[in-house]
């Protein structure tokens, strides 16, 4: 398994077709934390085998009628016959992961990295890039 973070949201799925992608998503921007792109986000996560949609960071800072809606996103996801979770806590991503991830698929963590990337990759013996 291979560990990649992607700040600029790159084309990601095209590089890594060979081998099962599962995309991270952490909405921790201004933007991101924007329902401004909750569709094309949509599309893009849809690229992927499988997302973990994180909390949304400081979410008190949006206007509940401006922020993205993490639940919507996973459901238009699964609609289109894809793997899609909502996971409030790193704990709960970190253990999603570990339960849906195989040798050989790639994790993208699109978003600010954190330390338990760190631990994800000691824990499953990845490699990080």
């Amino acid at each position: 398994m291979e560990i990649q973070q992607d700040h600029g949201h790159s084309g990601a799925s095209q590089t890594c077709r060979s081998r099962r992608l599962w995309a991270v998503f952490e909405p921790r921007s201004n933007t991101s934390r924007r329902n401004v792109l909750q569709y094309e986000l949509i599309e893009a996560l849809k690229e992927a085998d499988g997302c973990v949609n994180a909390a949304i960071n400081a979410p008190e800072k949006v206007a509940p009628e401006s922020r993205l809606n993490p639940d919507a996103v996973v459901h238009a996801i699964t609609a289109a016959g894809r793997e899609a979770y909502y996971e409030p806590s790193t704990d709960s991503i970190i253990d999603k992961l570990k339960a849906r991830c195989t040798k050989g698929d790639v994790i993208i963590i699109f978003g600010a990295v954190r330390t338990w990337v760190t631990h994800l990759v000691q824990d499953m013996g990845n490699t990080w890039s």
